[in-house]
């Protein structure tokens, strides 16, 4: 579920905040019910349907992100709390006023929730690799067009996942250990935090 996504025009101005969502189950007779609760959130436009992998996969814009240089980075957590959520609101504004560099942007946080049951599944998998614990990862994703602002993309996002961490350990009790999503890794995460 895609929390927070702010996209700049590359003047400086003209902020967009778009809250959005994606859903999926694979299964060919799923309950009518299942989205009801997200359903039921007012919204601006809707794309609810069945459709085959391959139009789920064209939904998304994936042109605007054509030529844009990007990082991806994670932060672990074992639970989405209230404390995270506002993290992610105040660090994606921050970063948008930030990075208001002469360069198009997109500042992305991903917040992605799995049922409690989603170890009951199936056998181990790449992740999580352990089935004792659900992990949820926090995809974070910068990306610009002008490579002379590389570094500060990357010390900015750097520094969000650390901020977003830190507030991550202080709404939750222990989340050291927890394994990155390996797919969201910054270059240069230590395999053992994989």
């Amino acid at each position: 579920m895609k929390v927070f996504h702010l996209v700049g025009d590359g003047t400086g101005f003209g902020l967009i905040a778009i809250i959005s969502g994606a859903w999926a189950v694979n299964n060919t007779n799923p309950p009518s019910w299942i989205f009801d609760d997200f359903l039921s959130i007012p919204a601006l436009a809707t794309n609810v349907k069945t459709r085959s992998f391959l139009s789920l996969i064209q939904v998304e814009p994936v042109q605007k992100t054509a030529n844009l240089r990007g990082y991806k980075n994670t932060v672990p957590l074992t639970e989405i709390t209230e404390g995270i959520l506002n993290g992610v609101l105040t660090k994606a504004q921050y970063w948008a006023e930030q990075l208001q560099l002469n360069s198009d942007q997109i500042i992305s946080y991903d917040v992605e929730p799995f049922l409690p049951t989603i170890l009951t599944h199936r056998a181990p998998s790449a992740y999580p690799w352990t089935r004792t614990e659900r992990y949820l990862p926090l995809n974070i994703y910068f990306s610009w067009s002008d490579e002379t602002f590389d570094s500060e993309y990357y010390a900015a996002i750097t520094q969000t996942a650390t901020n977003l961490t830190s507030a991550a350990v202080e709404g939750q009790t222990n989340i050291s250990g927890v394994p990155h999503y390996p797919n969201y890794s910054l270059y240069g995460t230590p395999i053992s935090d994989i």
